[in-house]
């Protein structure tokens, strides 16, 4: 598992990632900030990828100390549409701009 997956892996049932995430929506009304529907999921504006790298994360306890992470500032409330949508785009700008 790539260190990218591990993150997601660990950040999938912990506590910080489900408080950040409740306030991130709650600050946006859970409303959409792309399409103004129904926003039901929170997204990091700066990929966890760069995160484990900027910060050199090798392990959860390293993960729970980046405090930046957990700032409600670096999220935005999206739609599974959207979200889904603008995962797809940042892969693709990755994969044509490598």
């Amino acid at each position: 598992m790539t260190s990218a997956g591990l993150v997601q892996f660990w950040l999938k049932n912990d506590f910080n990632k489900r408080n950040w995430s409740h306030r991130v929506k709650q600050r946006d009304n859970f409303t959409c900030q792309i399409c103004n529907g129904f926003g039901n999921e929170a997204h990091h504006k700066i990929p966890l990828r760069d995160i484990i790298e900027m910060f050199d994360v090798r392990t959860k306890k390293d993960l729970q100390k980046i405090k930046l992470l957990w700032l409600s500032i670096w999220g935005i409330t999206l739609c599974n549409k959207c979200h889904i949508e603008l995962e797809r785009e940042i892969k693709y700008s990755e994969t044509t701009n490598a």
